[in-house]
C-alpha cells in the first residue's frame, strides 16, 4: 500500500474500534488509558511490510545527512538526493493529504524565504551570497512536505534506521566530504579542531534517541534512568546542552506520565498536565544547574570546566548567554535594526562583536576580524534569521519551537514508542534553534515533520474513537422525574 492510501487510515479515519469503555462505564468521560489501549489494540492498517528494501532507503538518509559536497555553499547528500527527487514526487508532496498537516510550517517557510530574498534585493547583497541565503531556506521549504509524506508510515521504523545511518555519516565527515563549518574553523583558526564537544557528541546523542525507543514501551523506568545517565556522560565530556537535554525530558516524560494517565480525552492539552510540566521543567533545571555546580566547582569535570563555569556564572549575563558572546552580539544588531535585516551573510562592519564582548567585560578575539569571513555573529538559527532577513525571516523558526514545545505536552498517536524521543528531541531542537549555528535542516524537517504527523494523527484517531463510545441512556425514572 502507498503512502497516500495508508494514510486515512493509519489516522484513524476508517478503521473499527472494538473493546472501547462505554462512557457511562466513566461517567461521561473516557480514560485516555482507555483510549490509547483501544488504539493499540484495534485492527490496524496493512500499511506494507517494512522491508530490507525500505530499511536500506532510511539507512542512506542518514547516511548522506553529514556528508556534504560544495555546489551552492555546502550541501549534505541526502538533501541534494531529496532535492533531484523532488519533483518526481511531486503529486505526493503537494497533495492535499501532505499539506494538510504541514501546510502552516511551509506558509512561513516561505514567508521567511520571501523576506529574505526582498533584503537581498534592496540591499543589493552580493548575488553569491543572496543564492546561499536562498538555497538554505529553499531546501527547507522542499523537506518539510517531502518527510510528512515519508514518515506518514513506519514512523518508528524510519526514525530508528535514519539515526542508525547517521552515526557512520558522522564519523566519515570528520574525514571525507566535510561541512561548511569544518571548513570555517579551518579557514578562521588555522585548523579544524575534532573534539567530543565540537564533533563526536553527536553519536552519544544518535545512542540516547535508540535507547530511549527501544526501551521505553516495556522498560519505562530503566528508560529514564539511562538516558539520564547517558545525559550525565554528555555533560562529563563537555558537552553540556547534550547531556541536559535528556536528563530534562527523562523528568518531564515521568511528569507528563503521572498527570496524563488520569481521565482525559487523547486530544486534550490539559491546565493539570501544563502547570505539573511546568513544575517539572523548573526541578529539572535545578537539579541540572546544581548537579553540574557541584561537579565543576569540585573539579570532578577538570579544571576547564570549573575554570568555564565560574568565569560564565561571574558575568553579568550568567551561565546561559556569559560564553556566547556571538548570540549577544546578534541581540545588539537586531536592536539596532529590529525590522530590517542586514542581508545573506552580512559583514560585521558595525563591530557587533567587539561591542558585545565590551558589554560582557569579555577578552575579544583579536583573530575575529582578521582571518576567515567576519560575519555578524548569532550562533543561532532564531537570531542569525532575525539578522539577515529582518523580523519576518524568523517567523519560521518561532513556529518550530511552539510545534516542539506542544509536543512535549500533547498527546501523541505513536504515545507507547515515541513519548521519550519526542521529549529529548523537542528539547534538543529548541536548543539546537536558540543557541547553535550549525546547519541541521534535514534533521530539524524530519522531527517537525514527526511532530506535526503525531499530533494530526492523535487529534483524528481520538476523535474517531469518541465517535464511537456510545452515548450514556438517561434512566426512564430519572427523565420522569425530570420532567415532574
Amino acid at each position: 500500500m502507498s503512502h497516500n492510501a495508508a494514510w486515512p487510515i493509519r489516522h484513524g479515519l476508517n478503521s473499527s474500534v472494538g473493546g472501547v469503555p462505554s462512557s457511562s462505564q466513566w461517567g461521561g468521560e473516557v480514560s485516555r488509558d482507555s483510549l490509547l489501549g483501544a488504539l493499540d489494540s484495534r485492527p490496524q492498517p496493512a500499511e506494507g511490510r517494512f522491508g530490507f528494501g525500505a530499511a536500506i532507503i532510511a539507512f542512506l538518509l542518514g547516511l548522506g545527512s553529514r556528508l556534504n559536497v560544495q555546489i551552492v555553499g555546502f550541501l549534505p547528500l541526502s538533501e541534494l538526493a531529496i532535492l533531484l527527487l523532488a519533483p518526481l514526487l511531486l503529486p505526493q508532496l503537494m497533495s492535499r493529504r501532505t499539506t494538510a498537516v504541514c501546510k502552516v510550517a511551509l506558509a512561513l517557510a516561505l514567508v521567511s524565504f520571501v523576506a529574505q530574498v526582498s533584503t537581498d534585493f534592496v540591499l543589493l547583497t552580493r548575488l553569491d551570497l543572496a543564492a546561499r541565503g536562498a538555497a538554505r531556506l529553499t531546501v527547507m521549504i522542499v523537506m518539510i512536505p517531502f518527510f510528512t509524506w515519508y514518515m506518514a508510515t513506519h514512523t518508528v521504523q524510519k526514525i530508528v534506521a535514519i539515526t542508525i545511518g547517521s552515526i557512520p555519516s558522522q564519523i566519515l565527515s570528520a574525514y571525507v566530504l566535510r561541512s561548511g563549518v569544518l571548513e570555517g574553523r579551518e579557514m578562521t583558526h588555522g585548523s579544524a579542531s575534532i573534539t567530543w564537544e565540537t564533533h563526536w557528541a553527536f553519536l552519544a546523542n544518535a545512542a540516547i534517541g535508540l535507547v530511549a525507543i527501544a526501551l521505553y514501551k516495556n522498560w519505562r523506568t530503566l528508560s529514564y534512568v539511562a538516558v539520564a545517565m547517558l545525559g550525565a556522560g554528555q555533560i562529563a565530556m563537555g558537552s553540556r546542552a547534550a547531556g541536559a537535554a535528556p536528563i530534562a525530558a527523562a523528568g518531564l516524560t515521568a511528569a507528563y506520565n503521572a498527570v496524563a494517565s488520569r481521565r482525559m480525552r487523547v486530544p486534550k492539552v490539559s491546565m493539570r498536565v501544563l502547570l505539573t510540566l511546568a513544575v517539572a521543567t523548573a526541578i529539572s533545571c535545578f537539579v541540572i544547574y546544581e548537579g553540574y555546580r557541584y561537579a565543576a566547582t569540585h573539579d570532578y569535570l577538570g579544571q576547564r570546566a570549573r575554570t568555564k563555569f565560574e568565569t560564565q556564572t561571574k558575568n553579568r549575563f550568567g551561565l546561559l548567554l556569559g560564553g556566547r558572546a556571538e548570540a549577544v552580539a546578534g541581540a545588539i544588531a537586531i536592536y539596532e535594526s529590529p525590522f530590517a535585516g542586514y542581508g545573506s551573510w552580512p559583514v560585521d562592519s558595525e563591530g557587533f562583536y567587539y561591542k558585545a564582548c565590551e558589554l560582557m567585560d569579555k577578552w575579544a578575539d583579536p583573530n575575529y576580524y582578521r582571518k576567515g569571513y567576519p560575519l555578524i555573529p548569532s550562533h543561532s538559527h532564531m537570531i542569525g534569521a532575525w539578522v539577515e532577513g529582518g523580523i519576518f525571516a524568523s517567523v519560521f523558526w518561532w513556529y518550530v519551537l511552539y510545534v516542539s514545545a506542544r509536543s512535549v505536552v500533547a498527546p501523541l498517536l505513536n504515545e507507547q514508542r515515541l513519548r521519550l524521543w519526542v521529549s529529548i528531541t523537542a528539547i534538543a531542537l529548541s536548543w539546537h534553534i536558540l543557541f547553535s549555528p550549525i546547519s541541521g535542516r534535514l534533521r530539524t524537517a524530519m522531527c517537525l515533520s514527526v511532530f506535526l504527523l503525531e499530533r494530526r494523527s492523535a487529534l483524528l484517531a481520538g476523535a474517531d474513537v469518541r465517535a464511537r463510545v456510545p452515548t450514556p441512556a438517561v434512566p426512564h425514572q430519572a427523565w420522569t422525574a425530570c420532567r415532574g
